[in-house]
Parts: structure tokens; C-alpha cells; sequence
């Protein structure tokens, strides 16, 4: 078998071995190459009962399992280059972070790809089936696999991989679906060579004072060999600074601090010279204290103790520590002395989690100086830009390493120094770099999370220092940050508590600094943020009031500074909100006229900074907002022109950063708005295609962030648009399911946000949308309920928001409706009851707002409705000729208006046939 293995390298060596599968080619190593083990002792028949245990079946698992610093990794390394020539494929991944996250490692090495929307879950079984694909026999070890749920859960997982043996070290100690290989402490023979290879000037007239020392660390292998290791940086050929009889006393009167949770034994304040039980935690500190490291090797060793400990490559530390001199030779110093391990062949090092514990206990009071140019580094590496998102200093791929670094790094400073953290404002920036990065990557729980630190932490700050302007700033920052996270997840009352906190902060600096540009720019976006909270309680006119004031701040500078871009790029969004208030509420020219300054000012901007896509993806939407408004005043061709601009500049955006989840979603919305203008046109089969396209997104979107209410609500529109598509092509099947589908994400929605009016509102309009298809299979009663559900609905948003002209449109199409399904079935005195509501209220919008477009054509349909209803009414009258001229005569307006629309055209003659009669 190991020559049959042999033989199928092409060209290869140990450090670079490759295996073809066809035209691919696949390393051998999967994974990081462990460290080679400097000495191994003792364990060489345990080696060779593993190696039997995993060839004696398929598929074997094998946990190996002991105490810490034991010494698993260091025999499941041995394994590893002993018995390489055995394998296929061999793949070695941390697993202290969790095994699906381990797995996902070896993705890089075989070349899986994922797209960014893909959950977890589902890489994970894209990863698992290409290991499948690969020759057998192939080795998979995961170190550090502690969590016992995680491996139960994986099992199954892990299992399916039949052509993989798997080695896992563990610390646990009972699994009943696994065997275990328990790894015993060294014999003291061997703890005692393990010593003396560390430390060689041992002297055996010292065995009896070592046997004491070994038996004081329960043998071991860890504390071993870091005690000879630094003991033997103490000590030389012609003077003892540090004799095994101190050590063994150091022990005896400080203890060793925390590297195992098992008893065992030693002589720390021991009767009689009997060695006394005790837990190794006791004993760590003494290590500490054993060498003379210099006070830029302590501050390393504050870096590593707050990074993961993996393998850190030496180019990382150079960046973190640009400006130390010797950097490498401090951190080779570190290696020789036992502190931090070192591969040659990787230029990389790693610091055990034991002497993590070592290192941020004995610099407790030091850490957070000593960690100043790490938080300083992921602050610049995780810095973004406010609108998209988008990382300003390094890739997204890159950022995911960077976000790990960091969340470990905040986790570990907050449980140490929760106290000392609020004096530091650049830890409060690291929280909210965090947060910033969860919320781009789209996981708005840990985002929260994370604000909600910066709250607390900014909150403290202010409290100590309440005369700093900076900080009042800051805890403004974080209420807002909290805010947006609430107002995206549909929590509407406590995004307007926190917005209404940080906007009472940013007035107190405006009033105190009525001329710095900044607190005017900050108070600004506060208030966009408490209009945008208010525009989802369906208050329009407290929401206009805050986006009047919003804009004004800014214009006041605009007017003083027009060139300047930080002033253009908060001006714009104050634009694009007035113009989104007025368009909700009717008043279509004004919103259509602040549009074209939203969208002018992104185009001055471009101008500036042509490779800025922040500016881009602002000018992308500016199109958006023209096309919208274009399309509701029923100039089609301008809409259509500025929904295609919208389209192609999402598109160039999403195809150079695939992974902003930003600009995805951008991109499928630009689908929607494609998908609406073809259905406006009657272009059914375009608008299907966007529509279907746009809904894939927007699944695999959600799926990955089930907490983002917009995803949920863009899903749902997607599942309208397709809805509509198959309804005007007849297929009403398919059109029922999308629809179907359509009510079911608003229900959910409104069961998540119930004060959210705009879920409401599309809600009654997916009722509507089941109504008509029902109509048009002839389930008249089925359609008649669904007219029903949206009527009350209308109704209660109408009479509750009675200033909206689009809830008052949409009540007076609920009459229209109902009026109708009443009419078919034989309801007349009910029919006219609604027809004539219809028509007062259709009547009211056009004589207020005779511009608007589509409250023209309602009244044109209400009086053909209603006219046709008197025309075949039992009842005879010539009520009906009256409507009927009239709608005509708006009928033939709107002709004139628009020749292209062939809709009004053909409604003109049918009623002037019908007039003939």
C-alpha cells in the first residue's frame, strides 16, 4: 500500500507534493503543515496501536484525548510525518473555533469556491463532498476538537467522508459514538530525557531535586519542556543564576498558574517532603517568572496572548510592529526560551493557549498599552466606508481574517479589563470596527452585540469624562449604530428610542459648536435617522419635518462651501430623503425635482473622485429614485432609461466586490426595477427573467442572514414581480404559488415589526393579488375573501394615516375591488355602496394632485365601473352614459398624453363603442 502511494507523485517532494486527478491538480497537504516535533519519547508503540486502529476499519475516527499539555499535538504531529508516506491526502486544521470552520480551511488548498450568500452548512457540504471525490487512504486530523456537542452534532458529518481516516485531539474525555485513544503522562524515564534534551547541563547528582520538579507538574510534556528551556537560558558551563533546587522552590512557594483542570501532583506547600495533589493552574506563574525577557519581548508576548492561537506568520508581526528594531531576533529569542513555537519552513510562530493564560495574567496591568499597536493595526484593517460598507484598506477575504482577529482580541480585553476599557477610545473603536464588520458581512446579531458594547463602553466614558465633546460624539455614534441595527431587524420602537438619545447629544454639540461643520454634518444624519423611523411608523409629516431639517444643516454649508465633497456626499442622502417622503405622500414634480439634484450632485461627485464607489453606488441609486418617480408619472421610456443606468452601475459594482453584501444586494433590487418596467410595458417574458434572477439572490441572501427584515422584505417583492409575470401571461398556477408566497413572508414581517405600516400595506396588497387570481380561475368566493382581507386592511391604514394619499388610493382601490367580486355575485346594493366610495375617494386625490398620473387613470376605471354597473343594473337609468362620457373624456387626455400606451386607447373605444349602443 505505501509503495502504491509513493508512486502516484508526480514531480514531487515532502514540502510541495502534488497528485493529478485528471487536468487538476491537488497537494498532497491539504491543510497548515504541523510542527515537527523537536524530540519524541516514550510513545512510539502508541503510534504504531493508532496506525492499527485506523487501518483495521473504514473510515475509523479516533479521538485522541488527555490533559493539556500532554503532549497530543505534539503525538498526533509525529503520526503525521511518520506514517505521511501511507496517505494519499493529508490535511491538519485547528479546530478550536468549531469543525465546520475547520473544515472550510481546506477549501483554499482544493480550490472550492463558494458564492458569498452560501451558508456555512452548505460549504461545508460542498467542501466534504471534494474530499470524497479523493484517492484513498487520506488522513484528516483536527486539532483541538473540545467541544463535545460540536462533535456529537458532526458525527454524521465526519463519518461520510469514507475515504478519510480522522484523528482528532481532544481534551475530552467521554463520547460513547467515538473511540478514544487516551495519551498518558510521560513515564518519568522519559520525562526525565524529555528534561535533560531541553536543559543538557543537568547534572545528575540533581536527579533526586528534578524527580520532584517533574512530579510537581504531574510530567507534563508542556511545562517540561518550557521549564528546561528557560532554565537553561539562566544557567551556563561556568555559573548557575537559576539552580533546579530554586526552581523546585519557586514552585513550592508560588505555585504553577492554570495550564490543566485535572489533580496532580506536587510539592507546593507539601508536608513532610510528600508531594500534595493540586491543580496545575497553581503552578503556571512560577514559568513566568524564570527568564529575563526584555520589555519588547513581553510586549510580543502581549500580542500573541490576545491573537488565536494558530500560526502566526512572521509577516504579520511586522506589520503590527513596523517601527521595532530586531523584531526578528525578539521573536526568535521568544522561540529559544519556550515562550512561542517557530517553523522554519513556514516563518511562522504560535504561542500555546497555556501560556496565553501565562502571559495575560503576569501583564494584566500592562496589556492594553502593550496591545496599543494591535488594535491600532485591525482598526486600519477593518476600516470602512459608512454607506457601503465597503473596506477601505483590505480585501473582503482578507477582512474575514481580520474580523476573527479582532473579535478574538475584544473578547479577550472585555472579559480581563471590563472596568479599564472605557478609558480607551480606541478599544471603543475596535467594538464598533467589529460590529461595522458583522453588519457587512450581514450577521446583524453579533453586530448588535457589538454595538451594544460600544454603548456601554461609550456611555462609561462620558460618565468619567463629561466634559469631552469627543466622547459625547462617540456615545451619539454608538446610539445611532444600535438604532440602524434595530430599525433592520423591524424593532421600529427601540431604533426611535435609541435615534431620539443620540440626536438629543448631537444638538448639545451643535449648540455648544454652532460652526464646526462636523457636529452640523452629525446632527444632520441624526435627524434622516429619526425621519427614516417615523416614515416606518407611517407619521409623513413628522418624518418630512426631521428630513427638512436634516437637509437644511447641510445646505447652510453647502451654501458657504459648494466644492467641498465631505459637504456633497452628506447633502445628497438629505436630497433623496425629501424626495422619498414627497413621493409617499403624492407630491410627485417636487420629489422628481429633488431627485434630479440627488442625482446631479452624484454625478459632480464622480467627477471628483471617478474611482470612489462609494460615489458610484450613490449615483446608481440616484438613477433608482428617477426611475421610480418616471415610472409613476407615467413617462416610461425616461423610467425605463434610468432603471437600465441603475442596472448597469449595480452590476459593474457587484462584479468587482461579489462578496459586499452591500452591492449584492443593490444588484437584485436593480433586477426588481427591470422586472417592474417590463410589466409596466407588458414585456412579461423580461420581466420574468429579472424577476427570477432577482429572487435567487435575495434567497440565498436571507438564508445566510434570516434576521435582515430588508432581505425578507425584497424576497417577498421578487416573489410579487413573478407573480405578476405569470398573471399576465395567464399561467394563473404558477402565478397563485408565487403569490401564495408573496403573503406568507408579509405575514411573517408583520408578525416580526406589527407597527410597521409598510409591511401592512404590502400585506392588504398581496390579499389583492390572491384575490385577482382567484377571480381569474373562477374561485369567485376564495377571490371575494382575499378582497376582503385587503379592504380591512386599506381601511384601517386609511383611517389611521388619513393625510397619505397612497393609503387613501389604496382604500379607494379596495372599493373598486369589492365593489366588483360584490357585483358578481349578485350583491348589487352592496356593489353600488362601494362603487360610489371608490369613486368620492378616486375623485378627492385627482382634484388635489391632477398631475398625478395614476390617480388620473383610477378615475377614469371608477367611473367606467361604476358606469357599467348602472348600465346592466336591474334598476334601468341613464346614470351610466354620464360616467361613461366622462371617463372617456379622461380616457382620450391621457391618450393624448401618452400615444405609446395603448391601454388608454383601446379603453376609448370601448367605451365609445358601448356609447354607440
Amino acid at each position: 500500500m505505501g509503495d502504491f502511494i509513493k508512486y502516484q507523485f508526480i514531480d514531487s517532494t515532502l514540502n510541495n507534493p502534488v497528485f493529478k486527478y485528471g487536468e487538476r491538480k491537488l497537494p498532497k497537504h491539504l491543510g497548515r503543515l504541523p510542527f515537527p516535533p523537536e524530540v519524541f519519547l516514550g510513545r512510539d508503540k502508541d503510534l504504531d496501536h493508532v496506525h492499527k486502529l485506523l487501518f483495521e476499519g473504514e473510515n475509523v475516527i479516533v479521538l485522541i484525548n488527555g490533559e493539556g499539555g500532554i503532549g497530543k499535538t505534539t503525538f498526533v504531529s509525529k503520526y503525521y510525518y511518520k506514517f505521511a508516506s501511507e496517505y494519499s491526502h493529508m490535511a491538519w486544521v485547528f479546530a478550536d473555533k468549531g469543525l465546520q470552520d475547520a473544515i472550510l480551511e481546506l477549501a483554499l488548498a482544493m480550490g472550492v469556491e463558494f458564492e458569498e450568500s452560501m451558508t456555512n452548512e452548505k460549504r461545508v457540504e460542498k467542501v466534504i463532498k471534494e474530499l470524497a471525490e479523493l484517492d484513498k487512504p487520506c488522513l484528516l486530523i483536527l486539532d483541538n476538537a473540545n467541544n463535545a456537542i460540536e462533535l456529537e452534532r458532526n458525527y454524521p458529518t465526519l463519518r461520510s467522508i469514507l475515504n478519510f481516516q480522522i484523528i482528532c485531539t481532544t481534551r475530552i474525555t467521554k463520547l460513547s459514538i467515538y473511540n478514544f485513544f487516551k495519551l498518558k503522562n510521560l513515564k518519568m524515564k522519559e520525562a526525565k530525557a524529555l528534561f535533560k534534551f531541553h536543559y543538557p547541563q543537568h547534572e545528575s547528582k540533581e536527579d533526586s531535586l528534578l524527580v520532584q520538579v517533574l512530579k510537581a507538574v504531574g510530567n507534563n510534556t508542556l511545562v517540561i519542556e518550557l521549564l528546561a528551556k528557560n532554565i537553561n537560558q539562566f544557567n551556563n558551563p561556568l555559573k548557575k543564576k537559576y539552580p533546579l533546587s530554586e526552581l523546585l522552590k519557586d514552585l513550592l512557594q508560588k505555585g504553577l498558574f492554570g495550564i490543566k483542570t485535572e489533580l496532580i501532583n506536587t510539592p507546593y506547600q507539601a508536608e513532610n517532603l510528600i508531594l500534595r495533589r493540586e491543580k496545575p493552574e497553581v503552578i503556571i506563574s512560577a514559568m513566568f517568572d524564570l527568564g529575563e525577557i526584555t520589555k519588547d519581548q513581553s510586549k510580543i508576548l502581549s500580542i500573541f496572548s490576545v491573537l488565536p492561537p494558530e500560526s502566526m506568520p512572521y509577516q504579520l508581526f511586522n506589520e503590527i510592529l513596523p517601527d521595532l528594531e530586531d523584531l526578528d531576533n525578539l521573536l526568535l529569542g521568544l522561540a529559544g526560551n519556550g515562550w512561542i513555537e517557530f517553523s522554519e519552513n513556514h516563518s511562522a510562530f504560535k504561542i500555546s493557549p497555556i501560556i496565553q493564560e501565562v502571559v495575560r495574567k503576569k501583564n494584566e496591568d500592562s496589556l492594553l498599552e502593550d496591545c496599543q499597536p494591535l488594535i491600532m493595526f485591525l482598526n486600519f484593517k477593518l476600516e470602512y466606508e459608512g454607506s457601503t460598507g465597503h473596506f477601505n484598506n483590505s480585501s473582503y477575504t482578507e477582512n474575514i481574517t481580520w474580523g476573527r482577529y479582532a473579535e478574538f482580541a475584544t473578547g479577550m480585553l472585555l472579559n480581563l479589563y471590563q472596568l479599564a476599557l472605557p478609558e480607551r477610545e480606541d478599544i471603543v473603536r475596535l467594538f464598533d470596527s467589529v460590529g461595522f464588520f458583522h453588519n457587512t458581512t450581514g450577521n446583524l446579531e453579533n453586530a448588535l452585540t457589538y454595538f451594544k458594547v460600544c454603548l456601554q463602553l461609550s456611555e462609561s466614558l462620558l460618565n468619567k469624562y463629561p466634559i469631552n465633546e469627543r466622547f459625547k460624539h462617540s456615545l451619539a455614534t454608538s446610539n445611532e449604530r444600535v438604532g440602524n441595527i434595530s430599525l433592520a431587524i423591524g424593532d421600529l420602537e427601540k431604533a426611535l428610542k435609541y435615534f431620539e438619545e443620540g440626536n438629543k447629544l448631537r444638538i448639545d454639540l451643535v449648540n455648544k459648536y454652532p460652526q464646526n461643520l462636523i457636529t452640523k454634518i452629525g446632527l444632520s444624519i441624526s435627524f434622516s435617522k429619526l425621519g427614516d423611523t417615523q416614515l416606518s411608523l407611517g407619521d409623513f409629516k413628522t418624518a418630512e419635518r426631521f428630513y427638512f431639517e436634516s437637509n437644511l444643516l447641510v445646505t447652510e454649508a453647502y451654501s458657504q462651501d459648494p466644492r467641498n465633497e465631505f459637504i456633497l456626499v452628506n447633502l445628497a442622502p438629505t436630497l433623496e430623503r425629501l424626495g422619498n417622503v414627497l413621493s409617499m405622500s403624492g407630491r410627485l414634480h417636487l420629489a422628481l425635482g429633488f431627485y434630479k439634484k440627488y442625482n446631479i450632485i452624484y454625478l459632480e461627485l464622480n467627477k471628483i473622485s471617478p474611482q470612489n464607489e462609494e460615489h458610484i453606488h450613490g449615483l446608481s441609486l440616484s438613477f433608482q429614485r428617477l426611475g421610480d418617480t418616471y415610472i409613476y408619472l407615467g413617462e416610461m421610456e425616461k423610467g425605463g432609461k434610468c432603471y437600465f443606468q441603475y442596472h448597469h452601475f449595480s452590476q459593474d459594482l457587484y462584479k468587482k466586490h461579489p462578496l459586499n453584501l452591500s452591492f449584492q444586494h443593490g444588484y437584485a433590487i436593480s433586477l426588481l426595477k427591470l422586472a417592474d418596467f417590463f410589466i409596466q410595458i407588458r414585456n412579461t417574458k423580461e420581466s420574468l427573467k429579472y424577476s427570477l434572477e432577482a429572487f435567487d439572490i435575495l434567497k440565498e441572501l436571507l438564508n445566510s442572514n434570516p434576521r435582515n427584515i430588508q432581505y425578507k422584505k425584497d424576497l417577498s417583492i421578487s416573489c410579487l414581480k413573478i407573480g405578476d409575470s405569470y398573471l399576465l401571461m395567464n399561467d394563473f398556477e404558477n402565478a397563485l404559488f408565487y403569490f401564495e408566497k408573496y403573503n406568507g413572508l408579509e405575514k411573517e414581517l408583520l408578525e416580526t415589526s406589527p407597527k410597521d405600516v409598510e409591511i401592512k400595506n404590502k400585506l392588504a396588497v398581496s390579499f389583492l393579488k390572491l384575490g385577482v387570481t382567484h377571480q381569474s380561475m373562477d374561485n369567485l368566493e376564495s377571490a371575494t375573501e382575499n378582497y376582503e382581507q385587503y379592504y380591512f386592511l386599506q381601511k384601517e391604514l386609511y383611517l389611521s394615516f388619513p393625510d397619505s394619499m397612497d393609503y387613501k388610493y389604496n382604500f379607494a382601490l379596495s372599493n373598486s375591488y369589492l365593489a366588483d367580486s360584490y357585483s358578481t355575485l349578485g350583491k348589487f346594493d352592496d356593489a353600488l355602496t362601494f362603487y360610489e366610495k371608490d369613486l368620492s375617494l378616486v375623485r378627492e386625490l385627482y382634484n388635489s394632485f391632477p398631475d398625478n398620473v395614476e390617480f388620473k387613470k383610477g378615475l377614469a376605471f371608477s367611473l367606467k365601473s361604476i358606469g357599467f354597473f348602472h348600465e346592466i343594473s336591474t334598476k334601468p337609468n341613464d346614470k351610466w352614459k354620464q360616467y361613461y362620457y366622462e371617463s372617456n373624456d379622461i380616457f382620450s387626455e391621457l391618450n393624448s398624453d401618452f400615444p405609446n400606451e395603448r391601454i388608454y386607447k383601446e379603453e376609448m373605444i370601448i367605451l365609445e363603442e358601448a356609447l354607440k349602443k
